[in-house]
């Protein structure tokens, strides 16, 4: 759930970036708008981004990647007598 908030707050922050574009208003006041907008927006990215890291360190902990010890080959024997597949 926490995931998906923030992602709303991220898409509302978007919406109403382009909202404020098309809304009547004057230069100066809607420069202010959108430097305003554009500070959320950037606050709001990283706070995804930081999330995003923190859960992946919390993945790359719990895994633990262990080599074979030796080869592993995987091989059929098809001239076998026992085999009740035909070539």
């Amino acid at each position: 759930m926490r995931g998906r908030s923030r992602y709303f707050i991220l898409g509302a922050a978007v919406g109403a970036a382009a909202a404020l574009a098309f809304a009547p208003k004057k230069g100066s006041e809607f420069r202010k708008i959108a430097v305003e907008g554009a500070k959320k927006l950037i606050e709001s990215s990283d706070e995804i981004l930081r999330d995003i890291k923190e859960r992946l360190e919390d993945i790359a902990e719990e895994v633990e990647i262990v080599p074979p010890d030796e080869e592993i080959v995987i091989s059929v024997d098809y001239e076998s007598e026992d085999d009740e597949y035909e070539r």
